[in-house]
């Protein structure tokens, strides 16, 4: 069994440690172990992709239709057990997006949501709002990582309007 583990978020910092794989997926721009020679293999391109054909990660009530008001997208659904791990895959490029639209605790998402942001991705909640830490009640609406054209073309799909960003 996978039990992927958010380590931390301190600052511009975030790594996720897969200890049953023996795998760490960190920030870009950081040294930390591993980091370096994945950057030089180009793993953190999230450049834009079309949604349909995007390899995304998702559990299956992702693809209920009454989530896709034009229908559902043609991309490929895949599943990993862990929201940080699946944050850490979206920004180290092996996935082009993840999707969850449960209520999602930050605990669970912040270093993966610095390691995608790090990468040039984007992160939102289901709505396309800013992703808000340390709430009074620490749960985010649900959660929308990938790269940034990608993003946008998620949440005109979804029948969100995209917002503007500084």
């Amino acid at each position: 069994r996978a039990f992927p583990v958010a380590v931390f978020r301190i600052e511009d910092l975030g790594v996720v440690r897969h200890p049953a794989v023996k795998r760490d997926v960190s920030s870009p721009r950081h040294g930390v172990r591993g980091v370096d020679e994945q950057v030089e293999q180009g793993l953190f391109d999230l450049s834009g992709i079309d949604l349909d054909g995007a390899d995304i990660l998702a559990t299956k009530p992702i693809l209920a239709p009454d989530h896709w008001p034009t229908g559902l997208p043609g991309f490929t659904r895949a599943h990993r057990p862990s929201l940080a791990y699946r944050l850490g895959l979206v920004g180290q490029g092996r996935f082009d997006a993840m999707l969850t639209f449960r209520p999602t605790w930050e605990w669970d998402v912040a270093a993966g949501a610095i390691i995608v942001e790090e990468a040039a991705g984007r992160c939102s909640d289901r709505m396309g709002r800013l992703l808000q830490f340390n709430n009074a009640t620490p749960q985010l609406d649900g959660l929308i990582a990938s790269g940034p054209g990608l993003h946008d073309k998620l949440l005109k799909a979804l029948g969100r309007v995209p917002q503007a960003r500084a």
